[in-house]
């Protein structure tokens, strides 16, 4: 009522139309209803004019904020038929005016135009970091609150600036309050998202950004390569590998399939990209590999890598000292285990070792196997030594050993010829080189040569010299020669010698004296036996008996019969006599004669 009354008091103010008539139109509200953001001022709402009645007509201009269920009078200058808003709204408004007429007529209302207030929009909860694994999916979400009609415009900043999002590819709900980013790859790491939340009326709001980390999965760069090392030397496993959050976990297969190994031992950096095997020895033949794993899954194996381990070279038989015949063959072997062996002989002649070339009388000088063809006896007491090397160092030396070149017998002075009076001894001799020589002496007494056997008049029979003792004539002629026999063959068989016997002189029949007369001729005889008899007659003329020589009255001076020719009277008394001898024998004198 209050309200009527106010409205009442302004019809004195309007000017009486006389020729109008009820109803009033009341004109109508142009400005079609709005939404607007909170705390903006909607501005003039327009009107068409009213029209009619009795008296003079006037503006009111309402409000309301409950849809109509109450009505009050809008502030400021509402008696118009346009109006301002004086305001911001915080609130939905109705708006409506009522046209009065002061001739009585029913006051008229226009259809009200409704300014609907949609609150700020406000982001409660900005998105957040999100980390994803390499081809797996993530999404970003954003709450926000605002009265009306919230949009929503995924943005992405790869670097150089924020874009708007379209949905496709990598990408889903790029207009929704949460966005799916599918299939994440390692080139988006480091993204960059955000959220524009639009409303119908109030301004765009921004989120905070948030940034993508995409993690990828194990992924092994550079495998690790097969290892070859010396027994006792340290072997290193390494591999490169690239993902997020790794971690390694090195493998041996020693036969029975691959286990994860431990720290200790041999083993060290067994959860690193470095494997080491410490002083590997009993390993060859060993596989390894590197299980890699990291944030994402799933974990990768890398190749197996092969461990090799070389022996060091290690002589088990040494070389054996050899003998060997002057001429014969000889060899030295060496028996080595290890990784790639080589060999090299050498030689020490007396100078100190150096090494051999095959070529002459050396064969295998670089083989385990050494042999030395048709040797010489100067090489006797030379030593042979190896040295092995191999892949690994260092090279191992053979013990030395010695060639013993034994020679061939062989005789340098044979047995001599010899003769000797019968019941005397002799003996015959030879002198022989050679190794482990042996002696046997052989006789031939005209049915051939055979052995000899010590006793009786033989001794030394298998020695270098034999001896006969008490001969007797009955080996006169005999033949001798000894064979020699050593360690190293063909035995040699001695020049033959032969023994002569002889017969002591004997005198058979003496010279008996002889007269002859001056001028005649005289002679003396002696008969003897014996062996290789020598006669040698012998004069004395009164100072003692000397031999005589053939010629002037002598002849036969030297045989059985001395002859005097044209004796003369100065010889009368001399004596003669006769000595018969031979070569070794004792000789024998005849009686003395007188002539």
């Amino acid at each position: 009522m209050k309200r009527f009354i106010v409205l009442i008091a302004w019809v004195g103010c309007f000017v009486y139309n006389a020729n109008a008539a009820c109803p009033v139109t009341p004109g109508s509200i142009t400005t079609s209803d709005a939404t607007i953001c909170s705390g903006t001022n909607p501005g003039t709402i327009s009107a068409t004019a009213s029209s009619g009645g009795n008296g003079s007509l006037f503006y009111a201009w309402l409000f309301s904020t409950d849809n109509g269920a109450n009505w009050n009078a809008a502030p400021g200058t509402n008696n118009a038929q346009n109006y301002s808003i004086p305001a911001v709204l915080t609130s939905t408004t109705w708006y409506k005016r009522t046209t009065f007429d002061g001739g009585g007529c029913t006051q008229q209302e226009t259809s009200p135009v409704k300014f609907t207030v949609t609150p700020q929009t406000t982001i409660g909860t900005n998105p957040t970091n999100q980390t994803g694994c390499e081809g797996n999916n993530v999404s970003f979400s954003v709450t926000a609150s605002s009265g009306h009609g919230l949009t929503y415009q995924w943005q992405e900043d790869k670097g150089s600036g924020f874009a708007n999002l379209a949905n496709g590819g990598n990408y889903f709900n790029v207009t929704l309050s949460s966005m799916l980013v599918i299939n994440l790859s390692s080139s988006m790491n480091g993204y960059k998202y955000r959220c524009v939340v639009s409303s119908t009326a109030c301004n765009d709001e921004t989120s905070n950004e948030a940034t993508l980390t995409v993690q990828t999965a194990p992924s092994i760069t550079t495998q690790p390569s097969n290892q070859t090392e010396c027994n006792g030397n340290d072997a290193t496993f390494s591999l490169t590998a690239t993902g997020t959050g790794l971690t390694y976990q090195w493998q041996e297969d020693n036969g029975g399939g691959f286990s994860n190994l431990s720290n200790g031992g041999s083993y060290s950096g067994v959860t690193s990209t470095s494997l080491t095997v410490t002083a590997a020895t009993a390993l060859n033949g060993y596989d390894y590999r590197c299980v890699v794993s990291g944030t994402c899954t799933p974990s990768v194996n890398s190749n197996s890598a092969s461990l090799t381990v070389n022996e060091l070279p290690s002589i088990s038989v040494n070389p054996s000292d050899d003998t060997e015949c002057e001429g014969g063959n000889a060899a030295f072997s060496v028996t080595a285990s290890g990784t790639g062996l080589t060999y090299q002989w050498q030689e020490n002649n007396g100078g100190g070792f150096s090494n051999i070339s095959n070529g002459g009388i050396y064969g295998g000088a670089t083989s385990a196997n050494l042999t030395l063809t048709a040797i010489t006896a100067g090489m006797d007491g030379y030593d042979y030594r190896c040295v092995v090397s191999g892949t690994c160092t260092p090279s191992v030396t053979s013990s030395s050993a010695n060639l013993t070149v034994n020679t061939s017998p062989s005789i340098s002075t044979h047995p001599s010829s010899d003769a000797i009076c019968e019941t005397a001894n002799t003996s015959f001799s030879v002198t022989a080189t050679g190794t482990g020589l042996t002696y046997q002496w052989q006789e031939d007494d005209g049915g051939g040569y055979s052995n000899l056997a010590n006793g009786g008049i033989y001794g030394g029979v298998t020695t270098a010299t034999l001896s006969i003792t008490s001969a007797t004539t009955g080996e006169d002629g005999y033949k001798y020669r000894v064979v020699v026999s050593g360690t190293c063959t063909p035995a040699v068989t001695s020049n033959e010698a032969t023994l002569t016997v002889q017969d002591a002189p004997a005198i058979t029949a003496q010279p008996s004296d002889d007269t002859e007369c001056a001028g005649g001729n005289a002679s003396f005889s002696v008969t003897a036996t014996g062996t290789s008899l020598t006669y040698q007659w012998q004069e004395d003329s009164g100072s003692g008996f000397a031999n005589i020589s053939n010629g002037g009255v002598y002849s036969g001076a030297t045989t059985t019969s001395l002859t005097l020719t044209s004796v003369t009277t100065g010889m009368n008394g001399y004596d003669y006599r006769c000595v018969v001898d031979n070569s070794e024998c004792a000789s024998v004198t005849s009686n003395s004669v007188n002539l």
